[in-house]
């Protein structure tokens, strides 16, 4: 997410203990996602350890002294054993708190991104409508050129040279833009 690189923008428009929350919470989902990596590469490690197989027990005190050892260690993957459990529940607690964050960062990021859409809607609402006044042009001679082909058409005349004929559908996709856009847009005056 790149929304941290717009804070002083964020800061001018929206709530600024929204946008520290917000900026807050990017960091601990990205905190919390590098720590499962780490996590996750450790505990393919620790696998290897645990898959190897073991040493030959020392009974020897001396031969156990030399390796480093003490009389108690009875087995060389135990510390192995105990961090892999270890890190097997503190990976499942760090993929529980990433799954939690969703809804909330999603929350606080629509929260700060309403007054940065309220402030650019007019600046996109005209670009929209000069748009529409261009698609209600070419919807106009789409409209033209469908009674054209099909009288072509009536008249037995293969119509193979003429583009490929797609108005219909174009046609079609441009008046169901228009539906979504006096339902979104009230401002842009559809034709």
């Amino acid at each position: 997410m790149q929304i941290e690189m717009y804070e002083s923008e964020l800061r001018k428009v929206a709530d600024p203990p929204d946008v520290d929350e917000l900026l807050n919470a990017i960091f601990t989902q990205r905190r919390l996602q590098e720590n499962a990596s780490k996590t996750k590469r450790r505990l393919v490690e620790l696998d290897a350890i645990i898959a190897s197989p073991k040493a030959t027990q020392l009974t020897n005190p001396w031969q156990i002294a030399l390796e480093g050892g003490d009389p108690y260690s009875v087995d060389p993957h135990k510390e192995a054993i105990e961090e892999h459990q270890f890190l097997s529940d503190n990976l499942a607690f760090i993929e529980a708190a990433i799954k939690d964050s969703k809804a909330p960062l999603d929350s606080l990021l629509n929260r700060v991104s309403l007054p940065v859409c309220e402030r650019e809607r007019p600046l996109i609402a005209e670009d929209i409508q000069i748009a529409v006044d261009s698609f209600a042009q070419g919807k106009a001679a789409l409209a033209r050129a469908v009674p054209r082909r099909e009288r072509l058409h009536d008249k037995g005349i293969r119509t193979g040279s003429i583009p490929p004929f797609v108005a219909p559908q174009i046609v079609e996709h441009v008046r169901i833009y228009f539906q979504w856009l006096k339902a979104n847009f009230p401002e842009v005056q559809i034709p």
